[in-house]
């Protein structure tokens, strides 16, 4: 184990990733696997959250949940609770990346 390993390394930890399917969450996601992270894949984008999570699967199995998460309905997320509890019964790292952008115009 070098010396990045011994600082950065996340072995055995559970991280979650809102938004994680997508954009900067999905580079997120990929990250914390790397760094020997369980991930959860949380998304709205039910397309998305299956195929981010299927392509990590490949690269990191037994380390990614994919999981559809509407972070503005308290039963979705007491649902991805549920589900992170029963797989990995812990969570240690949150990443709260998802977000709703719109354009805004000058006037």
């Amino acid at each position: 184990m070098g010396i990045l390993d011994e600082l950065f390394g996340l072995d055995g930890r559970v991280a979650v990733v809102t938004g994680g399917a997508k954009g900067i969450g999905m580079f997120y996601s990929e990250a914390l696997a790397g760094a020997g992270a369980k991930v959860v894949v949380a998304d709205i984008d039910v397309a998305a959250v299956a195929e981010t999570s299927n392509r990590l699967m490949e690269e990191f199995p037994g380390q990614i949940l994919g999981i559809d998460l509407d972070v503005s309905s308290r039963d979705s997320i007491r649902e991805m609770v549920r589900q992170v509890d029963a797989r990995w019964g812990r969570l240690d790292i949150l990443v709260n990346n998802a977000a709703i952008f719109s354009v805004l115009q000058p006037k």
